[in-house]
């Protein structure tokens, strides 16, 4: 979990960290009603809620391969945020 003190869409918030990002290569989707955007390599999910931004990544460790990418996009599918 990263601060977001401004507040800032995940898509704003990306950008700022990745400078040399183009908007039109960033992948958005929804994650349980909240904006979500993928890295460029679809292997982390940046998730804005708030002044906070959640990340889900698949690490794949040494390998080369995701090997488990389909199991790894149902638990994104599934995620659901605790609600107060």
């Amino acid at each position: 979990v990263q601060d977001n003190p401004e507040g800032i869409s995940v898509s704003d918030w990306y950008k700022k960290q990745i400078k040399e990002i183009q908007t039109d290569k960033l992948t958005k989707t929804e994650v349980d009603g909240y904006e979500a955007v993928w890295s460029l390599d679809g292997l982390t999910l940046y998730i804005g809620k708030g002044d906070k931004i959640y990340i889900l990544t698949y690490s794949i460790g040494g390998g080369t391969i995701a090997n488990f990418k389909s199991t790894f996009l149902m638990m994104i599918k599934s995620f659901k945020f605790f609600r107060e």
